[in-house]
């Protein structure tokens, strides 16, 4: 059997959140959920390495949405080491894949659920528009002082306090921890 449910991709659009009148509680339940999935992983010993956005579906349904992790091909377990993620959620600060990775590529995408961009995204100067993995490793996230959105960014100020600080320090400190 197959999976079903949408690709975490179209979650980021507000066409999505219209459509399928997806509000910012489904948000939190469906980031929250992510956030579950990957501790358990992790309480089993196994790193997900290329948790991107394409290797999540969210499951509506039931009425609050979850998220299905697939491609489990891409995860790290025991003598099994993965060797492959895409760049846009790789944590350029960190050597190989852990837990650590884990939770940098799960602030990339639960970031993008929340907001609609990606946090290395929006213009900079000295930054051309597709510079993600420059911006990436000089820590110049949507938090840095410059950086220009767009208007289909959602308001930073609807995500949570606790998950918007992590957020910050995350992408704009190079702090690494798990998610609260």
């Amino acid at each position: 059997d197959y999976e079903k449910g949408d690709p975490l991709a179209r979650v980021f659009t507000s066409a999505y959140w219209q459509r399928e009148q997806f509000d910012l509680d489904n948000a939190i339940k469906l980031v929250e959920g992510m956030r579950e999935v990957i501790s358990e992983a992790h309480a089993h010993k196994a790193i997900l390495v290329d948790a991107n956005e394409f290797n999540w579906l969210v499951n509506r349904v039931k009425k609050d949405p979850e998220p299905r992790v697939i491609d489990v091909d891409s995860w790290a377990i025991g003598n099994f080491k993965a060797s492959v993620i895409m760049p846009s959620i790789r944590d350029w600060h960190t050597a190989g894949f852990n837990e650590d990775s884990d939770w940098f590529s799960f602030g990339v995408v639960s970031f993008q659920v929340f907001s609609g961009v990606h946090p290395y995204k929006g213009m900079l100067d000295g930054y051309a528009p597709n510079d993600i993995e420059k911006r990436m490793k000089a820590n110049l996230s949507v938090f840095s002082k410059g950086v220009r959105l767009n208007s289909a960014v959602r308001d930073f100020k609807q995500i949570p306090k606790p998950l918007l600080d992590w957020y910050r320090d995350l992408f704009q400190n190079g702090r690494r921890s798990q998610a609260p």
